[in-house]
C-alpha cells in the first residue's frame, strides 16, 4: 500500500505543475513574454467603449490641425477688424470737425452735389457772392422743375439762364464726377469750389479728383449739424450716416485701387 501511494503523488504533481504552467501562459500579459499567441476576447462593453472614444480621438486631432492652419487667418482678421474700426473713428473725427470757411478765395466754377436743399442754398448764394463765374447743380431728379429750384434757392429766373447748370443725369456720386467733369472741360475751368455736406466731402473730392486730376477742387463742407464734441458717437442717426458714408468711401478707395489700373493700362 505504500508503494502504490508513493507512485501516484509524483504524477499528481506533475498534473498540478502542468495547470499552472498552462494558466501562467493563459495570461494576456505573459503570452507576449513568452511567444504565444493571444488568445484573450475584449468584452463586447469595452470594444464599444473603444468605438466610441475613436471618433472622439479623431475630432480632438482635426480641431487642433485646424487651429494651427487658421491661427494666421484669424489674426489676419482681427487685424482688419481693428484696422476698419481705427479708420472710421479717425474718418468720423475728420468730418464732423469740418466748417464752412468763413472766407473763401473766388474760383472758376461752383459744383454743387445734391442731397439736400443746404447744399443748393449755399452753392446759388456763393454764385451770387461772386466766387464763381457758374454753377453746376449735379444729380438733379429727372422730376424736379427748375422753378422748384428757384423757389428754395429764391433766385431768380435771369441768374438760373445765365449762370446755373442742371444736371440731371448723374445718379450716384461716380456720376457727379463724370457729369461735373464734362462741364468743366466744357469751359476749361481750373480752379472749383465743391459744396456737399461735411460727410460727404472726402468721397466727393475723391471721386471728382480721379475724374479731373489737373483741377484744384476747393471744399465747402455744408454743415447741418455740429457734432464736434463727440457726440455722433451717442446719437444713432449721425453714427448710422457716418457707418454708411464710411463704407461708401472705403468701397471708393478699393475700386480705384482695384479697377483703376487695369482701365488705364488697357
Amino acid at each position: 500500500m505504500e508503494t502504490h501511494f508513493a507512485s501516484v503523488a509524483p504524477v499528481e504533481e506533475g498534473h498540478r505543475a502542468h495547470q499552472v504552467e498552462a494558466s501562467v501562459r493563459s495570461l494576456p500579459e505573459n503570452r507576449q513574454i513568452l511567444g504565444a499567441p493571444d488568445m484573450s476576447v475584449q468584452c463586447p462593453s469595452q470594444a464599444s467603449d473603444g468605438n466610441r472614444r475613436l471618433p472622439i480621438r479623431i475630432m480632438t486631432r482635426l480641431i487642433a490641425r485646424l487651429r494651427k492652419l487658421f491661427q494666421p487667418v484669424t489674426l489676419l482678421l482681427s487685424l482688419l477688424v481693428l484696422a476698419f474700426v481705427i479708420g472710421f473713428f479717425a474718418f468720423s473725427e475728420m468730418v464732423t470737425n469740418m466748417r464752412e470757411p468763413k472766407a473763401v478765395e473766388a474760383a472758376d466754377g461752383i459744383i454743387v452735389l445734391t442731397g439736400g436743399q443746404a447744399r443748393i442754398e449755399t452753392a446759388v448764394d456763393l454764385l451770387k457772392a461772386g466766387l464763381g463765374k457758374r454753377l453746376i447743380i449735379s444729380g438733379v431728379h429727372p422730376s424736379t422743375k427748375k422753378q422748384t429750384l428757384m423757389r428754395v434757392t429764391e433766385a431768380d429766373d435771369a441768374l438760373f439762364n445765365c449762370c446755373i447748370d442742371i444736371d440731371r443725369s448723374a445718379l450716384d456720386t461716380v456720376g457727379n464726377a463724370t457729369e461735373s467733369a464734362k462741364w468743366v472741360k466744357a469751359h476749361g475751368y481750373k480752379r472749383i469750389i465743391v459744396v456737399t455736406s461735411n460727410y460727404h466731402m472726402p468721397r466727393s473730392l475723391d471721386e471728382l479728383s480721379r475724374a479731373m486730376p489737373n483741377v484744384a477742387f476747393v471744399p465747402y463742407p455744408v454743415v447741418k449739424t455740429e457734432l464736434n464734441d463727440n457726440s455722433w458717437v451717442k446719437q444713432g442717426d449721425a453714427l448710422r450716416v457716418l457707418m454708411i458714408e464710411y463704407i461708401k468711401y472705403l468701397r471708393s478707395m478699393a475700386r480705384a485701387f482695384f479697377l483703376e489700373p487695369h482701365a488705364t493700362g488697357g
